[in-house]
């Protein structure tokens, strides 16, 4: 988990962009509803991420981490589910009976609509799959979202 801030400075479609990350699960405490608070509230956009091979997880999403966002801000949603080495892996094998359900590209989909995403993606760290692509789009979101709020700096991407 990153509990601070963690910088790293990209090139997408050409343009050097500074990508700001944080992960507000990782921050409890007496402090935590306002750090929360402001950190929201200077997102260009906010990455939610749940794991392919947990149906818990994509139901946290709707009930947990979607409320949450919308309550702090208004910045656009990317929909990312994560671990899609496992889904491969998993819909490959005779043990998959035995698996929890793995989730669809269908079914995350239909979360991605009702939440209003500006975009659903897959990848899986494990394997390196997907992340320049959900980086960029973060970018190209932060960007088109941003055009339209003068206040937020255009050389920085802070992504929630």
């Amino acid at each position: 988990m990153i509990y601070a801030g963690y910088v790293k400075r990209v090139v997408v479609d050409g343009k050097k962009v500074n990508v700001t990350l944080w992960d507000p699960a990782g921050v409890y405490g007496h402090d935590a509803g306002h750090f929360w608070h402001n950190l929201y509230q200077e997102s260009a956009v906010v990455v939610i991420c749940f794991a392919l091979d947990n149906q818990n997880s994509l139901q946290s999403v709707m009930e947990r981490w979607y409320p949450e966002v919308r309550h702090f801000c208004v910045a656009p949603i990317l929909l990312v589910g994560c671990k899609s080495d496992l889904r491969r892996l998993l819909e490959g094998t005779e043990c998959i009976d035995m698996s929890p359900k793995v989730i669809t590209s269908q079914d995350a989909l239909l979360v991605a609509t009702e939440i209003q995403a500006a975009e659903y993606l897959e990848c899986s760290a494990m394997k390196g799959d997907g992340i320049t692509e959900v980086i960029g789009a973060a970018v190209r979101i932060s960007d088109s979202w941003d055009r339209h709020m003068q206040t937020i700096d255009h050389s920085t991407c802070r992504v929630l």
